[in-house]
């Protein structure tokens, strides 16, 4: 199995994006932290002279392999399609370098429990109406077993009376999974544009236009593809806005109150000193050793007591609960130094 991660940088909507920042990393590197754990079975691949600075650092890190595929590549598939005729493999799955927010649990688990086809995809229920209006989210309709019968950038389906209802709706999420046989049929027919592909400017359509089935995928996601510079930020406020739920006896730092004031550094620094915990001055040490200012970052963690509408929602019963709510997860060094699990353990400084 090979995962590939293709990219281009001269896009005319968002020029260079893939290297833009997002939550503090490059916005390809979220996809690399997803593929991590596959070592060199990771490729990234785009034409030639998008191999910058910004991305052989990147591998320098991660360890991928970097392939040059041609510039005549319209879309991902094509590149993968032309990698898939120098190393051969059983499947080659294709994560977006623009979907950043996509749960590595949710991909482990298609890639692992699901029965796959020839050509498989991914969708999941929109975050909201607004995502599902904009026409830069691709929407799909699919057969009663989880086949894609038609993909547009519309929304679909759409009641008789042009009603919508948002919930009804399935949003395609841009991971695929192919075999090689697959690929190889593909090949056969020239992978060409077909008349859907070009209408619509969705590439899933050739496939199912050429005649083959494409097996559907459903998974949880809050997240959609950054096209264009405005997304970066609706994303970033939404990530921002995400709950974690922990039962109240494991806070064991001053945060089992709930708080509104912003904690200054030293003042969480003194009260670890008297608890005698060492998490946050590790933490500190690392971000000294990056060059970072603790300074700059305030607000670490907010802890409130669950509202009785989260309790009802949750059917929690036994006992008190805090929603507990990250004020800066865009923060390069939360993620480079400790992953966001380990970041919450050393904010919220106990056990989860």
């Amino acid at each position: 199995m090979k995962l590939i991660i293709p990219y281009r940088l001269k896009s005319s909507r968002f020029p260079n994006k893939y290297i833009s920042d997002f939550l503090g990393l490059p916005l390809i590197e979220h996809s690399l932290k997803l593929c991590e754990e596959f070592g060199n079975d990771v490729i990234v691949t785009a034409p030639k002279e998008d191999y910058v600075k910004e991305v052989s650092d990147l591998q320098e890190k991660y360890g991928f392999q970097f392939i040059p595929t041609s510039p005549d590549c319209k879309t991902g598939t094509d590149r993968v399609i032309e990698i898939s005729r120098k190393i051969r493999d059983n499947y080659y799955i294709m994560i977006p370098a623009d979907e950043p927010l996509i749960d590595k649990d949710e991909f482990k688990r298609v890639l692992y429990r699901e029965q796959l086809s020839d050509f498989n995809t991914c969708y999941s229920d929109f975050y909201n109406e607004e995502d599902c209006i904009s026409n830069l989210s691709a929407k799909i309709v699919s057969t009663w077993d989880d086949y894609l019968l038609y993909q547009s950038r519309n929304i679909i389906p759409i009641q008789k009376g042009g009603k919508l209802d948002y919930k009804k709706c399935k949003k395609h999420v841009g991971i695929k999974i192919f075999s090689q046989h697959g690929l190889d049929e593909l090949y056969k027919l020239g992978h060409r544009e077909t008349h859907l592909d070009r209408l619509e400017g969705l590439e899933e359509l050739r496939i199912i236009e050429l005649g083959f089935k494409f097996k559907l995928h459903k998974i949880s996601h809050i997240g959609c593809g950054v096209d264009v510079k405005e997304q970066v930020d609706i994303l970033e406020k939404r990530c921002n806005k995400s709950l974690i739920f922990v039962p109240c006896g494991s806070l064991i730092s001053k945060f089992v109150n709930p708080i509104e004031e912003q904690v200054s550094w030293d003042k969480m620094l003194e009260h670890e000193r008297k608890n005698k915990n060492t998490h946050v001055f590790e933490l500190e040490k690392s971000i000294l050793s990056e060059g970072y200012d603790p300074d700059k970052y305030e607000s670490w963690i907010e802890v409130k007591l669950l509202s009785k509408k989260w309790k009802e929602k949750l059917s929690i019963q036994d006992g008190e609960r805090y929603q507990v709510q990250n004020g800066h997860r865009r923060h390069k060094i939360l993620y480079d130094n400790f992953g966001e699990d380990y970041m919450i353990k050393v904010l919220v400084v106990g056990k989860l």
